[in-house]
């Protein structure tokens, strides 16, 4: 009988002994490609990191020739450059992410929406270089630059990042505004 239990007693501790060794191993498995190099960012790149927004969805940066990120307030702002195709933009670690000095937001892209302030504004505005808006005076001017159904491709953006958009000349006619340049 004690040559059974000596017998048992060894099976049991090798037992451990591999079942240690495999489970290190496999732990060495699983970590190595946890462990990813740096990412590569250039001016142009559109970049995020891997937390979501607490407003929903993954903030989207543009990094600029500047060398910092600059943030795509919104979605329709995002759209307005890039349509609905987020397959170009590289994920990032926090860290990396942070690591890039914050520039300024990203500004509707001229010529491609009307906005108008989510607050008492009532005005409606075209966006020129620079971030710059410009009131568009009257439907009829309205009709001309963007169409009969212009109302509806109205962008509406929080007050908090319209502050960030300066005044420029009104719109008092079709020819005050070039929506190419």
């Amino acid at each position: 009988m004690s040559n059974t239990l000596a017998i048992g007693k060894k099976a049991f501790t090798w037992t451990v002994v591999v079942a240690t060794i495999a489970w290190a191993m496999s732990a060495a498995f699983i970590a190595i490609p946890l462990t990813a190099k740096a990412a590569t960012v250039a001016a142009g790149d559109l970049i995020r990191g891997t937390v979501k927004s607490p407003y929903g969805g993954y903030p989207v940066y543009y990094h600029g020739s500047d060398g910092k990120r600059h943030l795509f307030p919104t979605q329709s702002t995002y759209a307005s450059w890039f349509g609905t195709d987020f397959s170009t933009v590289k994920v990032l670690t926090e860290a990396e992410v942070g690591a890039i000095p914050l520039g300024a937001n990203v500004f509707i892209r001229p010529g491609s929406r009307l906005i108008k302030e989510e607050g008492p504004d009532t005005k409606v505005y075209t966006v020129a270089k620079g971030g710059v808006r410009r009131h568009v005076m009257t439907e009829a001017v309205a009709i001309s630059l963007f169409g009969a159904e212009w109302s509806k491709g109205v962008v509406m953006i929080p007050t908090g990042f319209f502050s960030g958009y300066t005044d420029g000349a009104a719109v008092n006619a079709a020819a005050d505004y070039d929506k190419a340049a």
